[in-house]
């Protein structure tokens, strides 16, 4: 807990502290949580609440699985790029993780009960920030350095269903596993007089979650607006509660890295809710608007709500334009094109100082034969300010999914 209390004493009080590898802001909590887990929903704007696909496991909403006609396989790569400044320096920094797996099974294609289950990551947690040290007292220089890696990566399986007055309902079961470490280190630059200290503080993480979903009948038909192909109302509601923690403490000495202290703490993370609304024009075209919030004012740590964090509210909108008309069109008219537009009221407030975000997204699908495609998706996108002695982050994100389908299971017509 104490190098938790420094490195946020460091975020406020030192302008010229820097991420190695990735975002300062993730030694807060569980680090920063991932939202857009595939290339298509990062290129949509990371809407995904009111949206189906035949070609894409949707992840977010398991209401949405129920129109998926293959058996399908996702996976792929994710690359994150910060560029950060204060009012003296800049620096970038980068990393690529891997995106999971996700796979679906129709099981009852008339009914839309589709099983789905993967592992996909959940939070990350790279950062290293250093300062050299001038100490009178001592007569000596060092390197102070407080760093941390890991995350948390969760585990689903659930299933779909359509009702027979259209609507689609979804539910998964989740369970949340991970280490995150933290570092402390102070290195003497003479080594002459002092020994090097090094601590690190290992949490791991375990718990069970539930997310439940629900998706619209076409209530353009509904409606009787010809205008609209379609027009679907999603929302989706994600509980997790508390997470059992171990915490262990380590130093290192002679004798190499010794453990000091042990014990078990509840982390308590917030529900998330969202709502999304999806318009469909002339079957090529698809709008996207989407809210999401997420209490982490309700975060508590062994019992204690953190005061680095606050609600957050997430409002992003997508497009997408992939030619449905053509009953066989070439290579290039079945690639899909997307793009949108978040910003999200963050849940970091450092400083008395509330961060928000502001990201554009673009993505395409790229046909790998009948069922098969590559999506990519790219963001950019800028949180934080150089205000009140805080780090700006320019964010550079890339995804590259692949994602394999297969026919099983059709019992062929007598």
């Amino acid at each position: 807990m104490k190098i938790f209390k420094y490195l946020s004493s460091l975020v406020i009080l030192y302008s010229q502290l820097f991420a190695q590898g990735g975002s300062i802001y993730s030694s807060f909590g569980i680090g920063n949580i991932y939202y857009d887990n595939s290339a298509r929903k990062l290129g949509l704007g990371g809407t995904a609440v009111s949206i189906y696909d035949m070609q894409s496991v949707n992840n977010y909403n398991p209401a949405g699985w129920f129109n998926l006609r293959e058996i399908r396989f996702e996976t792929g790569l994710n690359y994150n790029g910060f560029s950060l400044s204060d009012d003296k320096d800049k620096s970038y920094y980068s990393q690529t993780k891997f995106q999971g797996i996700v796979g679906s099974i129709p099981v009852d294609r008339d009914l839309g009960i589709v099983l789905s289950g993967g592992l996909v990551p959940y939070s990350n947690v790279n950062y290293e920030v250093r300062e050299e040290v001038g100490d009178n007292i001592l007569n000596e220089t060092y390197i102070s350095t407080f760093k941390g890696d890991g995350g948390l990566s969760k585990f689903y399986i659930g299933s779909s269903y359509l009702t027979p007055l259209g609507i689609s309902i979804g539910a998964a079961y989740e369970y949340y596993i991970g280490r995150i470490n933290s570092y402390s280190e102070i290195d003497f630059i003479s080594n002459a007089t002092y020994k090097d200290i090094n601590y690190r503080l290992s949490d791991y993480y375990r718990g069970k979650g539930v997310s439940v979903g629900l998706l619209s009948m076409n209530l353009s038909k509904l409606l009787d607006i010809s205008e609209i192909n379609e027009l679907r109302i999603g929302a989706n509601f994600n509980y997790v509660g508390e997470l059992k923690t171990d915490t262990s403490n380590f130093s290192t000495t002679s004798l190499g890295e010794v453990e000091t202290k042990r014990g078990e703490y509840k982390t308590k993370l917030p529900y998330r809710f969202g709502l999304g609304i999806s318009c469909r024009l002339s079957d090529n075209y698809l709008f996207v608007l989407d809210y999401m919030h997420q209490p982490w004012s309700k975060y508590e740590k062994n019992g204690r709500n953190m005061s680095y964090y606050k609600d957050l509210n997430r409002y992003s909108i997508g497009f997408e334009y992939q030619n449905l008309t053509k009953r066989v069109p070439s290579f290039w008219e079945q690639i899909a094109i997307r793009g949108g537009i978040v910003f999200e009221e963050t849940q970091f407030r450092i400083n008395n100082q509330d961060l928000t975000m502001l990201a554009f997204h673009l993505g395409f699908s790229f046909p790998l034969g009948t069922f098969n495609t590559l999506d990519i998706g790219f963001q950019y996108g800028v949180r934080g300010t150089t205000e009140s002695n805080l780090v700006k982050e320019n964010i550079f994100q890339a995804t590259i999914t692949l994602s394999f389908g297969e026919v099983w299971f059709i019992r062929p017509d007598r």
